[in-house]
């Protein structure tokens, strides 16, 4: 199959036009062709706050020291609500919402939306909401937590962030629903090559690894030409990317099975012309056409 080089104009879209736009995406896809996601990384280095925890609860046994016992315990607390910020953090960068105009600051705000995003429900935010309570009991009014309760709570954030983990990959990110004719090659001590096979069907797309995140729809003409109608996803609420992705994944389906990292995605862009917004853009909302 030959090559042929992408290319795209793009068009500005209106976060009012978003959900119309993302809707007239035609089409379902087969099982195995449907989405393309992108390997979002963990957030942070690679330390693991949770075994920390954990060891904090054992050397509070271990000591004889009231003192200690206790800084044990508070620390055991801290380091359990750290993995677990950090996994929220990290669903939050995977689906976008960090780039929203109005991204998360609270753990009530993010909360909400991993419920609405299906990856916890209304018992278990609920539940962690009164364990991050008991959290900041330590940390902003300065008084310890009993060591049965903090044993309960780092227990209960063990047991909920592997649940979370073993149900949705937080590294497994949405990004092109749709088809994308492509080939890609790496052999060892070489470059990765990309192929570009042309443009077939529409799809819609969210980009949140650019230095622009972004979300849109790629509407092909021609087999190495398509319009995209992009939008900013600082111009976007949590609520309406959230409506978006609900309404491309009931097309497509949840992405799984991991995905392509930033820099091949970058050469995915290349070789498709998805990266040259600069060369072409327009201001033209979904209405005017």
């Amino acid at each position: 199959m030959s090559s042929v080089e992408g290319r795209c104009t793009f068009e500005i879209l209106d976060s009012a036009d978003l959900l119309d736009a993302i809707d007239s995406v035609s089409g379902k896809v087969s099982p195995g062709f449907g989405n393309h996601g992108f390997s979002c990384p963990k957030p942070g280095d690679e330390s693991d706050y949770l075994a920390w925890a954990l060891a904090d609860i054992q050397n509070s046994w271990d000591v004889r020291d009231e003192s200690n016992r206790k800084r044990n315990l508070t620390n055991a607390l801290m380091n359990a609500k750290r993995e677990l910020s950090r996994l929220v953090d990290w669903y939050m960068s995977r689906d976008g919402f960090v780039h929203c105009k109005d991204a998360p600051k609270t753990s009530r705000e993010k909360s909400e939306l991993l419920v609405q995003r299906g990856i916890i429900d209304h018992l278990t935010a609920r539940v962690l909401a009164r364990a991050i309570d008991a959290r900041n009991t330590a940390e902003h009014e300065y008084r310890t937590v009993g060591a049965d309760r903090v044993e309960d709570i780092v227990e209960l954030m063990r047991r909920t962030i592997q649940s979370v983990l073993n149900t949705v990959d937080p590294q497994s990110g949405p990004c092109l629903f749709g088809r994308l004719g492509h080939g890609i090659s790496h052999r060892e001590g070489h470059s990765t090559t990309v192929r570009f096979f042309g443009w077939s069907d529409e799809a819609a797309i969210l980009v949140t690894f650019d230095e622009e995140p972004w979300i849109g729809i790629i509407l092909p003409d021609a087999k190495d030409h398509a319009v995209v109608r992009r939008l900013p996803l600082r111009s976007v609420t949590c609520a309406l990317l959230a409506q978006a992705l609900q309404i491309l994944e009931g097309k497509f389906g949840k992405t799984t099975g991991g995905g392509y990292s930033a820099p091949l995605w970058r050469l995915l862009f290349e070789a498709t012309g998805l990266d040259r917004s600069a060369e072409s853009v327009r201001s033209r909302s979904i209405s005017d056409r």
